[in-house]
């Protein structure tokens, strides 16, 4: 991690609160025209600019690692307890998945009948490019509390086993110190200038960095190395659904046994405008990971009126951020005009991009390629209703999705020989 961000954990995060959950469900109803002239399709980099924003408290941080024990990841995939799924089950049907498709059922543990949908997705071959972590192809999974319950639980991760549909929920949390100077943490999006909620989108692994999209926020970040074990804590409890953060003696995590705490963000360098109007400030909706040539994060913009905009960010090297200039700014190599409106989900391999679109009952996932006009259409087939982010399993042969409409759950993967 470079100086910006080890200055970063030293201070409260800088958020912008965004009120309405990103992945909604449209009726219904005609596609948003999009111009297709080349300076339509060439939209300014400018108003994408990123810095880091403000951290949460580095000493909170500290005190969680020295009172709680933290797990690594294949550890966390090989332990006991949490869900149970099926490979190949049943669920696909009432989604409307495609034939064909690998189909991943989440059971009673994943939250259908709890208040939680699905609405983002990566792995491992988003993270290394040998797409494995140890013996393991995980693959991600992002959910949001949508039962509209006091107290609200705001975002959590599922890490699938691939080999055994085993799985474990991960509360996302925003540490900080106590009125006593105790650490502890709430979900991210309920404390400070977050508070108004967390308008959280897609979900993107590379190396040690777990990225979240947070709407008109910019981009929360976590790292793989501070998940925390409150099953395994002497000081942990996963009992008492309720309770999170420190309460008496003990660490809760609303039922949860693991917790991760955002280590930073990137956010606007300034705001130029409105989103969605194709030349102000994005709302970052939904991410994925490039590995064609020079590794590059993706964000993309979700706007029901056709000037939704897609962009990608160098990753540097030898680390797992965003590059960035002299003055601490991270600007995208590219930028372009969404091919539709309604825009939920890309992933990219080899040139071939693939978007996920939500308008209407059923989805729609369109291929296409990036020309000097722009997006070319070269291909698309119906999706499972609510299909939201994608990911590449690169290395698998399987487009990977999740979708989230009306309760009706399920990750699948359709057969994809880019990826």
């Amino acid at each position: 991690m470079n100086v910006r961000h080890l200055l970063a954990l030293a201070a409260p995060l800088l958020v912008v609160a965004v009120g309405t959950p990103m992945y909604t469900y449209y009726s219904a109803g005609p596609t948003a025209s999009v111009d297709t002239s080349a300076a339509a399709q060439t939209p300014a980099k400018d108003p994408y600019a990123l810095q880091v924003g403000t951290g949460p408290d580095a000493a909170a941080l500290a005190g969680l690692a020295g009172r709680l024990e933290t797990t690594g990841l294949p550890a966390l995939l090989a332990a006991g307890g949490g869900g149970r799924g099926e490979w190949d089950g049943d669920c696909g049907g009432a989604a409307g998945v495609p034939q064909g498709a690998r189909v991943f059922c989440f059971g009673a543990a994943g939250g259908a009948a709890s208040g939680w949908r699905p609405h983002g997705v990566t792995g491992a071959s988003d993270a290394r490019a040998d797409g494995r972590w140890g013996a393991y192809r995980p693959l991600l999974v992002a959910w949001s509390d949508e039962d509209g319950k006091s107290p609200h639980r705001s975002v959590r991760v599922t890490f699938v086993n691939d080999r055994n549909g085993a799985y474990h929920h991960a509360l996302l949390v925003w540490p900080y110190r106590d009125s006593r100077g105790r650490p502890t943490y709430e979900p991210i999006g309920t404390r400070g200038k977050g508070a108004a909620g967390t308008s959280a989108g897609g979900i993107a692994w590379y190396g040690n960095r777990l990225y979240l999209a947070d709407g008109g926020t910019g981009i929360r970040v976590f790292d793989m190395r501070r998940i925390l074990d409150l099953g395994k804590s002497r000081a942990g409890a996963t009992a008492r659904p309720g309770l999170v953060g420190l309460n008496g003696r003990k660490y809760y995590g609303h039922g949860h046994r693991y917790v991760m705490p955002q280590v930073y963000s990137y956010v606007p360098a300034k705001k130029s405008g409105a989103s969605c109007t194709g030349e102000g400030t994005p709302n970052h909706s939904w991410l994925a990971v490039d590995r064609t040539g020079g590794d590059r994060l993706v964000t993309g913009e979700r706007c029901g009126n056709g000037e939704g905009r897609v962009a990608a960010f160098p990753l540097a090297d030898g680390s797992s951020d965003l590059a960035t200039d002299g003055g601490g700014l991270a600007t995208p190599s590219t930028v372009a005009r969404l091919p539709a409106s309604h825009v939920q989900g890309g992933a990219v391999s080899g040139g071939t991009w693939w978007f996920a679109r939500g308008a209407g009952q059923r989805g729609e996932l369109i291929q296409a390629r990036l020309t000097g006009r722009g997006f070319e259409r070269t291909g698309g087939r119906a999706a499972a209703s609510g299909a939201a982010d994608l990911y590449c399993g690169r290395g698998t042969g399987r487009l990977w999705t999740v979708a989230g409409h009306a309760g009706r759950h399920v990750l699948y993967g359709t057969a994809r020989s880019e990826c």
